[in-house]
């Protein structure tokens, strides 16, 4: 009998390990029905337009799974980019509060609630939660990135500047020399001529392309009378941007009256060399008018027309003929033609983003529509220089 009983002991012990494995076997997949049931009943609350008995019934899920994170944070971005900002931090701050147990998932939750917030206008919290970020290094650029788009928000660009000098992007340079130039532009009021000329020293060492902090170290000499070094920036500008030529012969012109006839014909001859711009070739004419006379300034227009054609040099061209012209009836037709042109020019737009193509009257250093640093400069071709 005990013989027996022996026999059948590992009997007993396999049928237990069997019925235990069928028994949690069966409890999985109790358990994964009934996350897809609630699944499915919430993407029914979704369908039906009740999202805050979906938002809820989510929320649960996630207490019991913590591997639908993926799913979570998509919904989260669904109602953001819906506009339903609210019921997107909810989600996305009840996935921070429950992946503590993974770094990696909670600083993935932790983006996503500062983009929230961000679009929410909460800048503030927006910012605590993006400087924790900070370290995580395979987050720490988007979270840079964020911050950058806040400060210039609340214009703190000192802030801006430290964030930025930290990026791993190859354009930082440029920006940090545009956020010293804003920093400049604020002192211009205060006078304080050696932090200004500081500020825009500091902008063309982190980026000496930048054209904005040649001219507006123009302007702060001209400001102060210093006219000398005023002239040795401005004569640079053609030389970094060719299309800028058009605005530096605006900042030389305030020049002009402590600067020798020679000295400012030949600078504007070397810039025409270099960039061939319309507007270089108009003051040019205006200087050989005053020495040669309109037939030589004429000529001169209608050479440059040839190699660069733009509305401003045709319209200087019939000027010039108006002048010469004793047919009362051509002369009739050539002022209607000019005034036809003049009135487009009038409508037309002088600056363009490169990057967006948004056109303006006036220069923004941050383009309004695509938000990119320095990519709108004075419109080339028919239209422009």
């Amino acid at each position: 009998m005990l013989e027996l009983l022996f026999l059948l002991l590992p009997v007993a012990v396999a049928y237990g390990w069997y019925m235990g494995r069928r028994s949690v076997r069966i409890d999985e997949d109790r358990k994964t029905s009934q996350r897809s049931r609630s699944y499915a009943a919430g993407i029914n609350f979704l369908l039906s337009e009740q999202p805050d008995k979906a938002v809820d019934l989510f929320i649960d899920l996630l207490q019991v799974d913590t591997d639908t994170i993926d799913t979570h944070l998509a919904l989260g971005n669904l109602f953001r980019q819906r506009g339903e900002v609210d019921r997107a931090i909810r989600i996305h701050q009840n996935l921070v509060a429950r992946c503590l147990d993974s770094t990696e998932q909670q600083n993935l939750s932790m983006l996503e609630l500062a983009r929230d917030f961000v679009a929410a206008g909460l800048l503030d919290r927006a910012e605590s939660v993006l400087i924790k970020l900070l370290d995580d290094d395979e987050l720490a650029d988007d979270a840079r990135k964020m911050l950058l788009q806040i400060y210039e928000q609340l214009n703190e660009w000192q802030k801006a500047i430290d964030i930025a000098e930290k990026l791993s992007s190859k354009n930082h340079h440029r920006i940090v020399a545009h956020y010293y130039c804003q920093l400049a532009e604020i002192d211009f009021s205060l006078a304080d001529f050696k932090i200004i000329a500081s500020r825009l020293k500091r902008a063309l060492k982190a980026d000496p392309q930048c054209v904005r902090a040649q001219m507006l170290l123009s302007q702060l000499y001209i400001k102060h009378q210093q006219y000398e070094l005023a002239i040795k920036h401005i004569d640079q500008i053609p030389d970094l941007s060719p299309a800028f030529a058009s605005e530096a012969w605006k900042l030389l012109l305030q020049c002009k009256p402590h600067m020798d006839e020679n000295s400012f014909t030949s600078i504007l001859i070397r810039w025409l060399e270099k960039t061939q711009n319309t507007t270089v070739a108009l003051a040019l004419a205006e200087t050989i008018q005053a020495r040669q006379g309109i037939r030589d300034a004429e000529a001169f227009i209608l050479r440059h027309i040839k190699r660069n054609p733009t509305m401003k040099g045709f319209h200087r061209l019939m000027t010039y003929q108006l002048e010469a012209m004793h047919d009362d009836k051509a002369t009739e037709s050539i002022a209607l033609l000019r005034s036809l042109v003049e009135k487009q020019m009038a409508i037309k737009p002088i600056y363009r983003c490169a990057h967006c193509g948004f056109s303006s009257k006036v220069i923004f250093w941050h383009c309004p529509s695509c938000k990119q640093w320095g990519s709108i400069s004075p419109i080339q071709g028919l239209d422009g220089d």
